[in-house]
């Protein structure tokens, strides 16, 4: 039933956003522009366009999560008539995602609206670490998202296609990472803002590895996938100007990202420089990102922190 609702909703928002296109511009028989619409019809319509973006943008997650969802219950022992249902509401949400993304473009491209937007590094890397939990804590995994503090709260540039990258490498990275975990990191570097995606995985392909992005054959049985993904997040790189730099090694994970100029959308107020000093602290935990990257927010406190295996190590 969910399925139904999100596609009856998407097929409304099409025939808003065509009826928005309409009412923009008039077509001859040929195609060619005729007549444009009068500058107050006009701004009325870019800003219907820009609502139908918002708007669609906000069910992209959760048809996102309807399809993790839908493939962790397929992992559930279900028969094969289930298992059957399970495959058609996954490919029926993958294909709802096609069309919210093909929404997002023609009604941002119909408002006109610049994609470089202030957006929050923090929420973005956390809600693509929330979105893609489910299928981590699945597979025994963790998932964990982090920030430098030396990052500016808020960031101008296009979230939107941003994120369909990072989610993108996330989701392969837990795909493919059968123990340990996958980070999601945002630091500052000389030349922007990087924003990788680490993994304890098997590594990549040297073809791979070495940037060479194309469809090819990766993993076997269960864990076996085109790597189409790192295509497409190649592709949405080179629209904003980038491409992914990748290090990986054969049994010893990969670390793949991109970097960005982004600016900062306004000047911050500076926090206190040392809230935590004086503190001590001994993380205890086995995790290869999420106690080493508190143990890393803690030092940038003030704190004295120090990382241990186990309780009996401390």
């Amino acid at each position: 039933m969910a399925v139904l609702w999100v596609a009856g909703l998407l097929v409304a928002a099409a025939a808003v956003a065509a009826a928005g296109y309409a009412a923009g511009r008039r077509r001859t028989t040929d195609g060619a522009p005729a007549v444009e619409a009068p500058p107050a019809a006009a701004e009325g319509a870019a800003a219907h366009a820009l609502r139908i973006a918002e708007v669609t943008h906000e069910l992209r997650t959760p048809v996102a999560g309807m399809i993790g969802m839908a493939g962790l219950l397929r992992e559930t022992g279900l028969n094969p008539e289930q298992t059957a249902y399970a495959e058609a509401v996954e490919a029926a949400g993958r294909s709802l995602l096609g069309v919210i993304d093909e929404l997002l473009d023609a009604a941002a491209d119909r408002a006109g609206a610049d994609a470089a937007r202030p957006f929050s590094p923090q929420r973005l890397a956390e809600g693509i670490a929330e979105l893609l939990a489910p299928r981590a804590l699945a597979k025994g995994i963790e998932i964990a998202a982090f920030v430098d503090p030396a990052v500016p709260e808020r960031l101008v540039g296009d979230a939107r296609r941003l994120r369909q990258i990072l989610l993108n490498l996330a989701g392969n990275a837990v795909k493919f990472t059968a123990t340990g975990g996958v980070g999601i990191r945002v630091d500052c570097r000389d030349h922007g803002i990087a924003f990788t995606v680490h993994d304890t995985g098997p590594g990549l392909p040297p073809a791979l590895a070495a940037g060479r992005f194309r469809r090819f054959r990766r993993g076997a049985g269960a864990e076996a996938g085109s790597g189409l993904g790192l295509a497409i997040a190649d592709r949405l790189a080179a629209t904003l100007g980038s491409r992914l730099a990748v290090e990986s090694a054969p049994g010893r994970g990969t670390a793949i990202g991109l970097t960005l100029p982004l600016p900062a959308a306004a000047a911050a107020a500076l926090p206190a420089e040392a809230p935590l000093a004086g503190l001590s602290v001994l993380v205890a935990a086995r995790s290869p990102f999420a106690a080493p990257w508190l143990v890393e927010r803690l030092a940038a406190a003030g704190a004295a922190a120090a990382l241990v295996g186990d309780a009996a190590a401390a």
